[in-house]
């Protein structure tokens, strides 16, 4: 039969805001050439990494756990699908291979190299096995240390810009007593029964009180990693929201 056409390494991806369609080229490079907002390990921030394009403070408690969790449960799937999304699939970077868009991505990535490699290595396979989706030469990557696939931007852009697009809500966010509701029936009797709150006291100081640390913490397990962020501080404490 006749051949199709030559797969390249070209592929596009629709915003988030008004549905603007950028362009990208695959490629694999070494995971410790990808400029990301803080070490994946100590969680120290990277000098190198334009501070005023990471809108997440990776060094709160919250992100760090959202981290590691995702190291050690790396997905080859959700990484190396074809989704035409600037905020999934493969991590977006600059030509100077600083990250624009998947920066938690890359981090758990870098984070399962040193620290979970059997997870990785089956995201290396995986990678390997697929990159004739993506016109990459199989043989090269297997020479590699550490392969990462990413995107890189070759739609011209403000930079700071399209990474405020990238992280900007892709669904409507719900309103603050659509949040209580939802929240509230998280909450069981038993919970609130363990609830010490003295007289003298308001509901938040009593919150913020050690001795309802468990109430908190048993409340905070029930939300998604990223509801969490919203709601504690650097600490893994409440904070005023």
């Amino acid at each position: 039969g006749k051949r199709g056409p030559k797969v390249t390494p070209r592929t596009f991806a629709l915003g988030t805001a008004d549905r603007t369609r950028y362009e990208f080229e695959y490629k694999v490079v070494e995971a410790d050439r990808l400029v990301a907002s803080h070490n994946p390990v100590t969680f120290e921030a990277n000098p190198k990494y334009p501070s005023e394009l990471q809108p997440r403070l990776r060094g709160r408690a919250v992100n760090r756990d959202q981290v590691r969790q995702m190291a050690a449960n790396l997905d080859p799937d959700a990484l190396l699908g074809e989704f035409h999304s600037i905020d999934r699939g493969a991590p977006i970077v600059g030509l100077d291979m600083v990250v624009e868009s998947g920066n938690g991505r890359v981090m758990a990535t870098q984070f399962a190299i040193a620290e979970h490699p059997d997870v990785y290595a089956r995201y290396r396979s995986a990678l390997v096995a697929k990159a004739p989706e993506f016109g990459l030469p199989a043989k090269t990557i297997e020479k590699m240390s550490a392969p990462v696939l990413v995107r890189v931007r070759l739609t011209e852009k403000d930079r700071r810009a399209f990474v405020e697009e990238a992280n900007a809500p892709s669904v409507l966010t719900p309103s603050a007593i659509e949040v209580a509701r939802s929240d509230a029936r998280k909450i069981t009797p038993a919970m609130v029964g363990s609830l010490a709150v003295t007289e003298t006291e308001t509901i938040e100081d009593a919150l913020r009180s050690a001795r309802n640390r468990e109430f908190v913490g048993k409340f905070l397990a029930k939300l998604p990693a990223a509801d969490r962020g919203q709601i504690s501080d650097a600490a893994g404490q409440l904070n005023q929201d």
